[in-house]
């Protein structure tokens, strides 16, 4: 993986923007066949780096507990945070 740089200021290409889509099927409440999407995604609007949260079409993402939601975000921060620079 490419490390995550939005000056993209170095020897090698950077990732700008990084986008990741969580799916899972649907909750108790609605038909199991739907599938539930959490979009997180980097933006800059030129006060610095942020993280954006969104569920799109306007529909809801499902968890049990905190610890879930603690998962996806480790999991982004891992793609985020990435780089195989010693492997260059």
């Amino acid at each position: 993986m490419l490390k995550y740089d939005i000056c993209g200021e170095g020897e090698y290409p950077t990732v700008s923007k990084l986008i990741v889509e969580y799916t899972q099927e649907g909750d108790c409440e609605q038909d199991r066949d739907e599938v539930q999407v959490l979009r997180l995604e980097t933006a800059d609007g030129g006060a610095g780096p942020f993280i954006r949260m969104s569920i799109p079409e306007g529909k809801f993402f499902s968890v049990s507990n905190v610890e879930e939601l603690k998962v996806i975000f480790s999991d982004f921060e891992e793609r985020l945070n990435y780089t195989e620079d010693d492997n260059r």
